[in-house]
């Protein structure tokens, strides 16, 4: 009782600090070129807000680009040097940067600045990228056992970030219907997620040899990645895959020399320890910051529900669906849509897993990945980041 009254009274005083300064922020004048960009705020160099980083570094503009972590390592090994980095433990600095700062970038919500009393002033822009993609899982205020159960903090803190945003950024007529009704975002601009672009480059040996040697894997190697999403409730008596059978499933029908890598969802990744069982062929790439990367140089791909597997069909190899628990899932959380509308085969058990990656057939795989696209609208063309750098600058020159 003691402690959670001490606790109780620090928090509360940090707070009335942080609100009495955000009201002198308000009152500072805002810098034009100052461009803030926030993943997840500790989630690494990755997602929508890096490739926006690149693409405003490649064009050499007197942008001061400013990056929000939560990491504590050498930044200067892990972030381009005409990046800022700055650490959100320095809270109050990171308040000033917003504050004065003309373009916000995020792909989560705002809810650990703004909950404490930063106001975004009006002549500022606010771009939400979000981190998913034609996904299939319900999100947010489209969940009702989520939102039953949720703190109601939560449900005012993400209502008001909606209404400051300016502008979510989608790929596709789906994810404009979904942004909408899932995440309250109202005004959308259908320009491509950025994240996406790496699937358009052609044959990277830069992008593999930095994968491949980050983990020492043999150049001849081929790479299966298990990434399954997380569950509400944070269980894990869903994992049970059997990497063995999938290898052996893979062997035989793409040819030898594949090795599995397993990447939890950020929310479980501290688990990975736990349930991984490292050998010769399976190794935890959970601690990777960039999943485009690793998905860039993955042969084969399998999931349960993640949305990253919507990125990865943009590659045309072959992805997987493996869950044992769809209906339960489904009735927790929600599908937007069936699964068997996905391109994907679809797995119940690790004997349907194995004989879905036997009998693929990549042209029916292929002409299904066609027919999904198209049915959602989807745009991506491997230059959102140009286009999204092309709003944000117009937006810098014209205010």
């Amino acid at each position: 009782m003691k402690y959670a009254l001490v606790y109780w009274i620090k928090n509360s005083f940090n707070f009335f600090v942080s609100s009495i300064f955000c009201q002198f922020l308000y009152l500072l004048p805002i810098n034009k070129n100052k461009i803030i960009l926030i993943n997840y705020i500790n989630k690494g160099y990755c997602c929508n807000p890096k490739y926006i980083a690149e693409e405003l570094i490649k064009r050499n503009t007197n942008y001061k680009i400013i990056w929000f972590t939560s990491k504590k390592i050498d930044y200067s090994k892990h972030f381009p040097q005409k990046l800022k980095v700055i650490n959100i433990s320095n809270f109050f600095l990171a308040l000033y940067e917003l504050a004065t700062a003309k373009v916000w970038i995020n792909n989560a919500r705002m809810s650990l600045f703004t909950k404490v009393g930063l106001r975004k002033k009006p002549n500022q822009l606010y771009l939400n990228t979000w981190h998913g993609s034609l996904g299939i899982k319900k999100m947010d205020f489209q969940v009702k056992a989520f939102l039953n159960s949720v703190n109601k903090d939560w449900i005012k803190d993400s209502t008001y970030d909606a209404k400051i945003c300016n502008y979510g950024i989608t790929n596709s007529q789906f994810e404009q219907e979904v942004f909408r009704e899932g995440l309250l975002y109202k005004n959308l601009l259908n320009l491509g997620h950025p994240r996406n672009d790496i699937f358009f480059i052609s044959n990277s040996t830069d992008i593999k040899q930095k994968v491949y040697n980050s983990y020492n894997i043999p150049e001849y190697k081929k790479i299966i990645l298990y990434a399954p999403s997380f569950r509400d409730n944070m269980r894990m008596d869903w994992f049970k895959a059997d990497f063995g059978k999938i290898k052996q499933a893979a062997d035989q029908r793409f040819g030898k020399n594949f090795i599995v890598a397993v990447r939890f969802h950020p929310r479980l990744k501290e688990k990975s320890k736990q349930y991984i069982n490292k050998s010769e062929f399976i190794i935890d790439m959970s601690e990777y910051d960039d999943i485009q990367e690793i998905m860039y140089c993955t042969d084969i791909m399998i999931t349960d529900y993640s949305s990253c597997i919507f990125d990865f069909l943009l590659s045309q190899k072959p992805g997987f669906i493996y869950a044992e628990d769809i209906s339960k899932y489904n009735n927790e959380r929600g599908f937007y849509y069936r699964l068997e509308e996905t391109p994907f085969p679809i797995a119940e058990s690790n004997e349907q897993l194995y004989n879905n990656i036997i009998t693929f057939d990549e042209t029916v795989y292929k002409m299904k990945i066609e027919h999904f696209l198209d049915a959602r609208g989807c745009i991506e063309d491997g230059k959102a980041s140009k286009r999204v750098v092309d709003f944000i600058s117009n937006f810098i020159n014209e205010v």
